[in-house]
C-alpha cells in the first residue's frame, strides 16, 4: 500500500509525493537527505501538510491509485495557488 504526502518547503512551496513508507517515515527521509528530490534537498523541509491533502487521498492507496492521487493532489494545489513540486 501507498499514501500521497505534501510537504512545505523553506521557500513555502509545497513537494507532493507518494511512498510505501508512512508519511512521517518520508519525510523524516527527504529531512535526513535520504531519497531525497535534489528540489526538497536544495530547499529544505518546513513541515509535513496533511491539512492540504483531500481526505479522500489520505488513507492507504494501491500503487495505481497513490500514483494518480499524487498527480490529482499536485493538481488541486496548484489550481488553489500554490507552488507545487514533484507530482508526477
Amino acid at each position: 500500500m501507498s499514501v500521497v504526502y505534501v510537504i512545505e518547503l523553506q521557500d513555502d512551496s509545497l513537494y507532493v509525493g507518494r511512498t510505501n513508507l508512512t508519511r512521517e517515515q518520508r519525510i523524516l527521509n527527504h529531512m535526513n537527505g535520504h531519497k531525497s528530490a535534489r528540489i526538497v534537498k536544495k530547499l529544505g523541509v518546513k513541515r509535513q501538510r496533511d491539512d492540504l491533502i483531500p481526505e479522500s487521498w489520505l488513507k492507504d492507496l494501491d500503487y495505481e491509485m497513490s500514483h494518480l492521487g499524487e498527480k490529482v493532489v499536485a493538481h488541486l494545489l496548484r489550481e488553489d495557488g500554490y507552488v507545487v513540486h514533484g507530482g508526477h
